[in-house]
């Protein structure tokens, strides 16, 4: 029997205010010095509503404070050991997760990761492995991020989105769907989200009780019977491949690996999303687990970890929804067959 690794998780947090430390099952939880995040935040506010040409001062002191004045931060403390440090980097970042969803329940707020870091024990010895600044975050569009050289994703400009956002109450809450989708930091839940958004703009757009097939022409079968759009999963599909052939989306951006056909994709997503939906979480144990998770590592680059390719498939459905966004944007959907 091989030996136990052991690791330990330090996660910083702002936006809930703990009045002492305590413990959330193995999670250590520290309350620490309240940190002046807005010191330059007036005169920047100030500078930038002078070059506007506008005179006003931030002279109210409730006002200067609240851009200002100190914020709450906590600091989440777990060590753990188990048989696989991925399993148990992803046990212990869940229940880091359930910590700060009991603390917004008892103190109110809303958390905010400010950064994290892993260790690992390597001969009796303490490693980091891995560093991460939270925050806002930085998105960048996985629709361009995964495309091709040549191939130009035929997005919208700022002005034409609105303009398309005004005339479509529907298209804007599709919109606001997506984008609150893309907050959520754990993968699987974020795939749950996603589904969740493409799920929703297909019951809009594409018509029930179509058979639907495979990008080869090949019939889909449901069983003895073919497949249509009655079920979610198919009129998910054929969402999609019609997005595919209104934009023109190349096959690096609609599936996760060369050899992968977009159906046994949707399915895969579609497996994810039940886990989630049943279990809380994403796991080989789940119906259809052990299918999702060869392809998940096939999907992993040359080299890579199943974490990576477990964020491939976040990607790849990130990059479709997006373009079934910019889709309904420009009208593709606007006849539905």
């Amino acid at each position: 029997m091989g030996s136990r690794e052991k690791a330990r998780l330090a996660t910083l947090i702002e936006g809930v205010r703990v009045p002492a430390e305590n413990e959330i099952g193995p999670v250590r939880v520290v309350p620490m010095p309240d940190v002046l995040f807005g010191r330059a935040a007036v005169p920047m506010f100030e500078a930038a509503l002078r070059d506007l040409g506008s005179m006003a001062e931030i002279d109210a002191p409730g006002f200067r404070a609240q851009l200002s004045g100190p914020r709450p931060v906590v600091a989440l403390l777990i060590e753990g050991e188990g048989e696989d440090f991925y399993n148990l980097d992803r046990t212990m970042r869940s229940y880091v997760d359930a910590a700060r969803d009991v603390l917004t329940l008892v103190y109110g707020g809303t958390t905010r990761m400010l950064a994290d870091v892993l260790e690992r024990e390597i001969e009796g010895q303490w490693k980091t492995v891995a560093m991460a600044a939270g925050g806002p975050g930085w998105q960048h569009s996985e629709f361009q991020a995964l495309a091709p050289d040549g191939y130009k994703p035929p997005i919208a400009s700022a002005e034409e989105m609105l303009i398309a956002i005004a005339a479509s109450r529907l298209t804007a809450f599709w919109i606001r769907l997506y984008t609150a989708a893309l907050t959520e930091s754990a993968w699987d839940v974020r795939i749950f989200r996603l589904w969740s958004v493409v799920e929703t703009i297909a019951k809009s757009v594409v018509p029930g009780g179509l058979e639907v097939s495979r990008t080869d022409g090949a019939t889909i079968m449901n069983g003895k019977t073919n497949a249509t759009t009655a079920e979610p999963l198919p009129r998910v599909y054929e969402l999609l491949r019609r997005t595919h052939v209104a934009l023109g989306v190349p096959a690096s951006v609609a599936v996760c690996h060369p050899d992968h056909e977009l159906w046994d994709e949707v399915r895969a997503w579609y497996s994810i999303r039940n886990a989630v939906a049943h279990d809380g979480s994403w796991g080989a144990t789940a119906q259809g687990g052990v299918i999702v998770e060869e392809r998940i590592v096939r999907a992993a680059r040359p080299g890579g970890t199943f974490e990576e390719g477990c964020d491939r498939y976040r990607r790849h459905l990130e990059a479709n929804v997006e373009a079934v966004i910019h889709a309904a944007i420009a009208g593709v959907f606007d006849d539905p067959e």
